[in-house]
């Protein structure tokens, strides 16, 4: 689609009255979604709004270990439609950045916090997250999930990025200890990705391997979702693609379960004080 394609479709979309924020804004958006309008992956249409293992849920516990609250501004890098962001402001009275690649989804997510009457504390723009165009030192807090890319540049521009004494709150994927490197397998370990923390001069807050949590709480949620709306799964999108999808989870799960990869989690503190 183009530009004006993505312009004219957010354009209408009406945010329900009842119930709330966060259900509202998926309510109003999965016809879009499920149209297949900001990716056709069966974890993009079933996840929604949020789109990474764990949902709101994850956003809430990253937030919490992070300690977020309404004097911290945070990039969100690779917001895609915006929920975490969403959910930030909402929750925490943070003002909240995002930035993604994908110029439709930074028009969705400008559409959505105008609707919630929340764009004084949301501003989102398209970026690459190796060429962030704000001044050093700028964020209290750098948050992805689900998204970093095991390239040290990223690393470095957070780093320019987060201001002294700020934190990183990260939820990536790892090559588990057990699964042996390889020349075409570039994905770093929770260790190897610990260190490059810490030889930036961090200090980590927490850590943890995610595999556990992201099988019940992402691909095993993410099944109980479909059998949960199956019938609106089946009307718009078809028995075919159910079952296909339903299929991929649990591919995922024995995936997960055989070290294939996994999930972790880390905050990290930059040393130094904010007036420094």
């Amino acid at each position: 689609m183009t530009h004006n394609d993505i312009h004219d479709l957010v354009a209408q979309w009406r945010l329900p009255n009842d119930g709330p924020l966060l259900e509202r804004i998926e309510r109003m958006v999965e016809p879009t979604l499920l149209a297949g309008h900001f990716g056709s992956s069966p974890t993009q249409l079933v996840s929604g709004l949020q789109y990474h293992l764990g949902g709101s849920v994850d956003t809430r516990q990253l937030a919490e270990l992070a300690g977020l609250g309404p004097s911290d501004h945070v990039l969100d890098v690779c917001c895609y439609l915006g929920g975490p962001a969403v959910q930030l402001v909402d929750s925490y009275g943070c003002r909240v950045t995002g930035i993604d690649r994908f110029e439709a989804a930074i028009l969705a997510a400008r559409r959505i916090a105008a609707l919630a009457g929340i764009s004084d504390r949301l501003a989102y723009f398209v970026a690459d997250a190796i060429d962030i165009p704000f001044p050093n030192g700028a964020f209290d807090v750098i948050w992805n999930q689900g998204s970093l890319a095991h390239d040290p540049a990223w690393l470095r521009e957070f780093d320019r990025l987060l201001r002294p004494g700020g934190r990183l709150a990260l939820v990536f994927e790892i090559r588990p200890d057990s699964a042996l490197p390889s020349p075409d397998d570039r994905r770093w370990t929770l260790q190897e990705t610990v260190a490059q923390v810490l030889a930036m001069g961090y200090r980590i807050e927490h850590v943890e391997d995610l595999t556990e949590r992201e099988i019940a709480l992402g691909w095993e949620e993410l099944i109980r979702r479909i059998d949960e709306r199956r019938d609106i799964y089946l009307s718009v999108l078809g028995e075919t693609w159910v079952e296909s999808a339903n299929a991929e989870f649990a591919e995922e799960i024995v995936a997960m379960r055989r070290g294939a990869w996994s999930n972790g989690r880390l905050v990290a503190l930059k040393e130094g004080s904010k007036e420094s």
